[in-house]
């Protein structure tokens, strides 16, 4: 029974079977350890998110929330989002739009357990 309902819930994740689930709600998060803060993480820029509180100076870690379709790990495949309100400036200030940018999103929460930093801030009693 348990089997049956852990591979339905990977198939509604369109993962192969192979895959983990990786966790993807806002509430997988554990809030702050020191102050309480339920968002513990923000974004550097729209490609990196970090996790940790910025009401109390903690960077925890960070991870790749933005990938160019064809290097998305193969474990994220299914995972992915267009990310069609982006918009990339090059440094010369030419502007590319959606779908032209090739890229996707990764969940933020995705990103942070894919990388392994969520299960060691999530450890605590």
């Amino acid at each position: 029974m348990e089997e049956t309902k852990k591979q339905e819930e990977t198939t509604q994740l369109g993962i192969g079977g192979d895959s983990t689930r990786f966790l993807s709600e806002l509430s997988d998060i554990k809030p702050c350890p020191f102050c309480g803060n339920k968002m513990p993480f923000s974004y550097y820029n729209p490609s990196t998110a970090y996790l940790g509180c910025d009401d109390c100076g903690i960077n925890f870690g960070s991870a790749q929330v933005l990938y160019k379709r064809d290097e998305l790990p193969e474990e994220l495949k299914g995972l992915e989002y267009e990310a069609n309100a982006l918009e990339i400036i090059e440094e010369d200030g030419t502007r590319t739009k959606y779908p032209e940018h090739n890229r996707v999103g990764i969940n933020c929460v995705i990103a942070f357990d894919h990388k392994g930093i969520l299960s060691k801030w999530n450890k605590r009693s």
